[in-house]
């Protein structure tokens, strides 16, 4: 693998999100793509009003650029860019550029989590485990204790289990997952890239995570867990066995993925969150998370942005998504 020393912990996903690899996958599920000044470009296709362009965890643009980008996607014929900048510089930078006649307006929803939580592991084992919560060390010895086993391995059968465990997860925390052909796909792209963590207890995979190494940083993709043994606490291990791979890797910073510490502290004070292994909302995915860096800050985005080519698209558009949440 190559490694670039140089990646931060902000720009970890925007490298993995805007990589070859991740276009690649993304034409391997159908998606047609395109680049501009090396930014990548995601072709979404709506009934009625089109196309737009979407660039994940970008683009990244001098001043200067910005006319051509919006030249070029005009010229292509899509309605909007989607665009997620990395700050509010290149959020005010985004406006201020603009041509009056091309507006700007924050999407109905964001696409990539607009807080997330990366971890500095460049420090020693020791160091990482004294600056957990007592409680995530504790479970990490735990499941130790009960004889919890870890298998890293992308073979079928682990693969055919880790999706089983995936839509268990989705299945209890009432969200939707992704297709069967989704996953199986990160692996054909991303190779040894992207390996399979697997928790083992008394004889069955009761826990299995997805892991992603690119560009100096590791990436905690996807994950799930059955409905038994879950007071074993295997997940705890599973994150903490991925951290001593990654740091072995040459990887410098761990990618938690999606977190929202402002719902944990309300649910935290609301409900006095005891046990965050029980809860799949937001509040306890945070507080796991939470628990391997507790001094550490999240990393805020400003969210997703529709910058407007062609505002009678834009428009209906709006309102095909209102009647669907009507429905």
């Amino acid at each position: 693998m190559n490694v670039d020393t140089q990646v931060s912990n902000k720009n970890i996903e925007q490298k993995f999100l805007q990589s070859f690899e991740w276009e690649q996958f993304q034409q391997l599920l159908g998606n047609e793509t395109f680049r501009i000044k090396e930014n990548l470009f995601i072709v979404q296709k709506l009934p009625l009003v089109g196309k737009y362009a979407y660039s994940p965890r970008g683009p990244i643009f001098e001043k200067e650029y910005i006319p051509t980008l919006l030249v070029e996607i005009k010229r292509k014929g899509f309605g909007w860019i989607r665009i997620e900048p990395e700050d509010e510089n290149t959020r005010r930078l985004f406006e201020k550029t603009l041509p009056k006649n091309i507006k700007m307006y924050a999407a109905s929803k964001n696409v990539q989590p607009k807080e997330i939580l990366v971890m500095n592991i460049s420090k020693t084992e020791e160091m990482l485990l004294s600056e957990m919560k007592s409680k995530t060390r504790y479970n990490i010895r735990l499941a130790q204790k009960k004889g919890v086993q870890i298998i890293v391995s992308n073979e079928k059968k682990y693969q055919d289990r880790f999706i089983e465990l995936v839509y268990i997860t989705a299945k209890r925390a009432g969200i939707r997952p992704h297709t069967k052909e989704h996953y199986r796909k990160i692996f054909n792209v991303f190779g040894d890239s992207a390996m399979l963590y697997n928790a083992f207890y008394e004889g069955k995979i009761i826990a299995s995570h997805m892991m992603i190494f690119l560009n100096g940083g590791a990436i905690y993709l996807h994950g799930g867990s059955g409905n038994e043994y879950r007071n074993v606490m295997a997940p705890f291990l599973l994150q903490w066995k991925a951290m001593q791979d990654a740091k072995e890797r040459g990887c410098l910073w761990y990618d938690f993925g999606g977190v929202s510490t402002e719902f944990s502290k309300k649910e935290v004070q609301e409900s006095k969150i005891k046990n965050p292994q029980n809860l799949n909302d937001w509040s306890g995915i945070t507080l796991f998370k939470q628990g391997f860096c507790c001094k550490t800050e999240s990393i805020q985005f400003p969210g997703t942005y529709d910058i407007v080519l062609s505002p009678w698209k834009y428009r209906v558009y709006r309102i095909i998504n209102k009647l669907r949440k009507l429905v």
